[in-house]
Order: C-alpha cells, then sequence, then structure tokens
C-alpha cells in the first residue's frame, strides 16, 4: 500500500502533474490486500495519502476506487485454502471497500469496482459468508483466472467507469 501511495504522490509531483490534471486516481490490486495485512493501518494509510494530495492539490478531483475482488473458490488450489483459512483476504477487501464508502461517499466520488465485479447483469451478487457476515466476491462470469477481469468483466467495468469520469468532470 505504502509503494503505491508513495508512487502516486510522486507522479502528481513530477512536473506538477497535480496543477494541471482535473481529475486522478489509482487503484490498489486485489493482491495488494493479504491475510497478514492490517486493514485498519492500510486505510488509515491510503486516507492520509489522499489527505496529502488534497491539500497540495486543492483543485485536483480525487475519484476513489474500490478494491477489486478474488472469485471465492477458484480452483483446487484457492479451494483449499478457503478450507483452511477462510476467504479472508477477500473478507478483507469488503472492509476496506465499506470504509472507504462511509469516508468518502459524501465527499468525493467513489469508482465501486467491486459492486461490478461482483454484480451479474441480472443483479444478483456473487457471495460468501465468511465468520457469519455476507461477502461480496468476483463473479465467476467475469473471470478465467479467479483474479483479472475477462471481456466480459472488463466491459461492465469500462461502461461504468466511463460514467464515473464524466459525472467527476461535470462536479
Amino acid at each position: 500500500a505504502k509503494t503505491k501511495c508513495k508512487g502516486f504522490i510522486n507522479f502528481l509531483r513530477e512536473k506538477n502533474r497535480g496543477e494541471k490534471f482535473d481529475i486522478a486516481f489509482f487503484k490498489f490490486c486485489y493482491v495488494d490486500i493479504d491475510r497478514d495485512n492490517d486493514i485498519n493501518k492500510f486505510f488509515d494509510y491510503y486516507v492520509q495519502t489522499i489527505d496529502q494530495i488534497k491539500q497540495e492539490f486543492p483543485a485536483l478531483k480525487i475519484i476513489h476506487v474500490a478494491i477489486p475482488l478474488a472469485a471465492h473458490s477458484w480452483g483446487f488450489k484457492r479451494f483449499v485454502k478457503n478450507i483452511v483459512f477462510g476467504d479472508i483476504e477477500n473478507f478483507k477487501r469488503n472492509l476496506f471497500n465499506e470504509m472507504l464508502k462511509k469516508e468518502f461517499q459524501n465527499k468525493d466520488v467513489i469508482f465501486d469496482l467491486a459492486t461490478i465485479e461482483s454484480t451479474l447483469p441480472d443483479g444478483t451478487r456473487s457471495s460468501f459468508i465468511y465468520k457469519d457476515k455476507s461477502c461480496f466476491s468476483l463473479a465467476r462470469q467475469y473471470t478465467n483466472d479467479g483474479g483479472h477481469l475477462n471481456e466480459s468483466g472488463r466491459f461492465y467495468a469500462a461502461k461504468e467507469l466511463l460514467t464515473i469520469l464524466a459525472q467527476a468532470s461535470l462536479n
């Protein structure tokens, strides 16, 4: 998390891009969250990074991106891992995304990639239960490997991203 956050700030500072851009965003990868992450510290560092960016570049609109999910019990290795550990990584991704919405929902634009990845065209959501809590996961229909979006998943994500960018540019 720290490397991506620092890289984002440095990118904006370089050539004074943060003053030249209207909108900026970056996203974490699903692999940035593992079972050893302290999700509260992870989120706090992210919030500190965003606060710093907003102080340095007050005219820059930040779009927050929900952390992508992985498919639940995808393949034999993941199936065994889920039996032994549960799907703690997706659980933590869901927690981060809930904190993101709670913190920024009424302040900034949020690109909720996790909701897009877990929602099928008919509106049903791909989910699982972890420690008596319902959590979302990447829909198998949107991935070929359990972690990355396939053509269909990329289509829905890109379509929503365009909507979000248009919304951000109007505000």
